[in-house]
């Protein structure tokens, strides 16, 4: 099993030696996630949370996945780089297909993209694109990108895109592209991961939990003739208490790998020291346990 760590924004010395600080720890990916912009209100529609609203502030210094994960790139050698989710269908999808592909040849294929379909109507006001049917628009969205990635010459004609024949350079250095994670655990997105998706991430599950969303991915991936060879389930505990014990559970359940927050209940960090302290903490509790896994 792997350990991942959700990623921290901020100045670039300070990101800088976040990352690398994760890096020297054993950490096997880091993650960024994405919301373009935040509502003092909004519906309270945040699936992972009781009460609809999500652990983060509404004045949070989210930074851009991607421009956020070129810069992690540059400053690490090793390390997966994970989207914990890009909103697939709030982008364009040609200009994805660009930075991703970007992306994954300055970084030497360390791409994971992981994308969802995103829950926050306000955000998708924001952007000008329609919040129903978000979820057939995404499906769209990423056979677009799977033809830009892979073919010399892409073109697509669906109900929410059209794309006339065209030549996007460069492709990913990952064959066939990067792999492409499906994001959440309701029943759509469990059906879209099974078959769409080279990987799942789930939020915010117990193993009992994420074993049962698992059973039904496979089942349907086999009604689809696909093969669970190389699918990677990964579990992000954004606001939920993970402990090393848990991690063989975790394991047991189908849980390949699982991707830490930089925080411990209720500790307070009074300064950047803190925080890299606490990333080799976090480090020296769950790597090497998962690494017996």
């Amino acid at each position: 099993m792997d350990i991942g760590l959700i990623s921290t924004g901020g100045p670039p010395q300070i990101v800088e030696r976040y990352v690398q600080t994760a890096e020297a720890a054993g950490f096997a990916s880091l993650w960024a996630s994405e919301h373009v912009v935040f509502f003092e209100d909004f519906d309270p529609s945040y699936p992972y949370a009781e009460g609809g609203r999500p652990p983060m502030a509404t004045d949070t210094a989210m930074m851009e996945p991607l421009n956020l994960l070129s810069f992690i790139a540059a400053k690490t050698e090793r390390l997966r780089l994970g989207t914990g989710v890009f909103l697939l269908p709030q982008r364009n999808p040609v200009y994805t297909a660009k930075e991703t592909s970007t992306l994954d040849v300055l970084s030497g294929g360390r791409l994971d993209f992981g994308i969802g379909v995103g829950w926050l109507r306000e955000e998708f006001e924001a952007v000008n694109v329609p919040f129903e049917e978000r979820g057939a628009r995404c499906d769209e969205y990423i056979e677009v990108l799977k033809r830009l990635w892979t073919q010399d010459v892409a073109e697509y004609s669906g109900r929410f895109y059209a794309l006339a024949p065209c030549i996007q350079e460069p492709h990913p250095v990952q064959k066939p592209h990067p792999p492409i994670l499906i994001g959440g655990t309701s029943a759509p997105a469990i059906r879209r991961a099974a078959r769409l998706g080279d990987g799942w991430v789930a939020i915010n599950l117990s193993p009992e939990e994420a074993a049962q969303k698992l059973t039904s991915l496979r089942a349907q991936r086999q009604e689809a003739g696909l093969s669970m060879d190389r699918f990677r389930s990964t579990l992000m505990a954004v606001n939920y208490a993970i402990e090393p014990d848990d991690l063989a559970h975790y394991r047991d359940a189908g849980i390949d790998q699982i991707v830490l927050p930089p925080m411990r209940g209720d500790r307070i960090l009074r300064t950047d020291e803190d925080l890299f302290a606490l990333v080799e903490e976090i480090g020296e509790r769950f790597v090497g346990v998962a690494a017996k896994l």
